[in-house]
């Protein structure tokens, strides 16, 4: 593979995993910010929920389209499970620290919270769940 043909599959294989992410991403807002001032529960609480849903958009996008895994399914998804979770502590421990800061918006906190994940996340993927 020559340098420009790599740069093109690399920066195309960026561009599927940022929609994945922003798919993913306001699913995550959209369920989140939802329960929190719909129904009233606790930010963290609706996080994880969130994240759940989130999670499931990520893993199928990234599996079908991102990566196009030919790997088995069972043989990711653990690996692609454990860098997701890291990413949703990662959130937790943002949500967390901004909240303890009480001077910003609910929204502003779950936002952050959400928006810190793909960026962490992109190199687990690539690194060590979809390595070839």
């Amino acid at each position: 593979m020559t340098s420009r043909s790599f740069l093109k599959f690399e920066l195309l294989q960026i561009s599927r995993f940022f929609s994945v992410g922003v798919l993913a991403t306001l699913v995550h807002l959209v369920v989140s910010i939802s329960l929190v001032f719909i129904f009233g529960i606790f930010e963290q609480v609706s996080n994880l929920i969130a994240f759940g849903a989130a999670f499931g958009v990520s893993f199928v996008g990234h599996y079908t389209w991102t990566f196009k895994s030919h790997a088995r399914l069972l043989e990711v998804f653990p690996c692609f499970a454990a860098v997701a979770l890291s990413g949703f502590l990662g959130s937790a421990i943002v949500l967390h620290t901004l909240h303890s800061m009480q001077f910003w918006t609910q929204e502003f906190r779950v936002t952050v919270a959400a928006l810190a994940v793909p960026a962490i996340t992109y190199f687990g993927h690539k690194l060590l769940v979809f390595k070839k």
